[in-house]
C-alpha cells in the first residue's frame, strides 16, 4: 500500500519509465523523438527521481498550496542555516513531515511529450495505438497521456 506521497512518485515514475521502455521496444525511434513529464493544465516537468526536484520544478504538482508554500520557506531557512553552520536537524525533520502530508493534484497525469522541430507523425500514429496508452485520457492526439497519478 502506498501510503506518502514520495512513495507515490517512485511508482508512478517507475511505472511510467517501465511503460515508456515497453513502448519503445514496438517504436525503436520512441525515444529520439519523445520523453514524459509530469503534467497538468498549470504547468509540466521532466518525470522527477525526487520530490524536492518535484517540488523545485513543478510545485503546481501538489496540494494542499499551503503546505507546498511551507516546505518552500522551510527549505529557504534551512540552506541559511547551513551557509550560516546552524544545525537544520529539527527544520529537517519538519521539511519530511511536511512532505509525507503533501497530495498530488487530481489533475496531474505523466505524458509523452514530443520534441519540438522531430515530429515524425507515423511514429506518433504507432505511439498512439498501442494498448498501453490510455485512449480515454489521451485529449490531444501529440500529448498521448499514459498514467493518471491519482489512479495509483
Amino acid at each position: 500500500m502506498i501510503t506518502t506521497s514520495i512513495e507515490r512518485l517512485k511508482v508512478v515514475s517507475n511505472l511510467a519509465l517501465a511503460t515508456f521502455q515497453k513502448i519503445s521496444e514496438n517504436c525503436p525511434d520512441l525515444k529520439k523523438h519523445a520523453y514524459l513529464v509530469f503534467s497538468n493544465p498549470l504547468g509540466q516537468c521532466s518525470l522527477p527521481g525526487e520530490m524536492f526536484q518535484l517540488l523545485k520544478e513543478f510545485p503546481e504538482a501538489l496540494e494542499p498550496q499551503e503546505l507546498v508554500t511551507q516546505v518552500g520557506k522551510l527549505i529557504v531557512i534551512k540552506k541559511k542555516n547551513e551557509s550560516e553552520g546552524v544545525s537544520s536537524v529539527e527544520i529537517s525533520n519538519e521539511i519530511r513531515i511536511c512532505i509525507e502530508k503533501l497530495q498530488f493534484r487530481s489533475d496531474v497525469f505523466v505524458e509523452l511529450r514530443w520534441n519540438p522541430g522531430n515530429l515524425d507523425y507515423q511514429l506518433i500514429s504507432e505511439v498512439i495505438q498501442s494498448p498501453l496508452i490510455s485512449k480515454e485520457l489521451t485529449r490531444n492526439p501529440m500529448a498521448p497521456v499514459l498514467f493518471a497519478v491519482k489512479d495509483v
